[in-house]
């Protein structure tokens, strides 16, 4: 006896398989890129020049260091006089902070010290 060829199931092309906008009502029309979204509306001030608002993944170490950095532009800083500023920092936000100055919550205000 011989064994007949096998049958396989019929495969649709890809270009044969897709619909067309007759075939599926209205044509669709792309949207993007999408344009940004507008900027909320925020029920709170923005903080005051020299302030900063804490964001996920901020630590007061890099605050003091960035303020620092604006303080004196060009000029290196030491980790010495990041240490002081950041203790000043907590001081001058110890309301703010509470008593752990490694926890910054996002959406803390913090102002600069002096």
């Amino acid at each position: 006896s011989t064994v007949g060829p096998a049958v396989l199931p019929a495969v649709v092309a890809p270009s044969t398989a897709v619909a067309t906008a007759s075939q599926t009502g209205p044509a669709l029309q792309l949207d993007w890129p999408a344009a940004p979204p507008a900027a909320p509306d925020l029920d709170w001030p923005a903080p005051a020049p020299g302030e900063h608002v804490v964001v996920r993944g901020d630590c007061l170490w890099d605050v003091a260091e960035s303020w620092l950095s604006r303080q004196h532009p060009g000029a290196p800083v030491t980790d010495a006089e990041v240490a002081r500023a950041v203790h000043a920092w907590w001081q001058a936000n110890a309301a703010v902070l509470g008593p752990d100055p490694d926890l910054l919550l996002p959406g803390q205000v913090l102002r600069p010290p002096g």
